[in-house]
């Protein structure tokens, strides 16, 4: 079992492996049917335009770092102590002194 937040590493980490197999052989399968080494580069080139399209309008950048910074928040003693703590302790633990002040 893994933690929930980890699980997007391990996405991530299968589209990398799987984005590096699928990739050089589609590229070496569009030399092979027209015999010309530049014709796999407009089909990379159109792989990096959308790619960069669905992360500049796909992607909610202020959401992303408020997300951060809160996820930084909650895990910050674990640099202190060598401990990570469940997210919803950090999250009774501040209602709790939210209480008491």
């Amino acid at each position: 079992m893994i933690y929930d937040g980890w699980q997007f590493f391990g996405l991530f980490g299968l589209s990398n492996r799987a984005s590096s197999m699928i990739g050089p052989n589609v590229v070496q399968a569009i030399i092979d049917d027209t015999g010309d080494n530049w014709k796999g580069f407009p089909f990379l080139f159109a792989l990096c335009t959308a790619a960069s399209l669905v992360i500049w309008f796909g992607v909610d950048v202020t959401r992303g770092r408020r997300d951060a910074v809160a996820w930084a928040g909650r895990h910050r003693s674990y640099a202190d102590t060598g401990v990570l703590r469940a997210d919803d302790d950090s999250v009774d633990e501040r209602s709790e002194n939210a209480k008491r002040a």
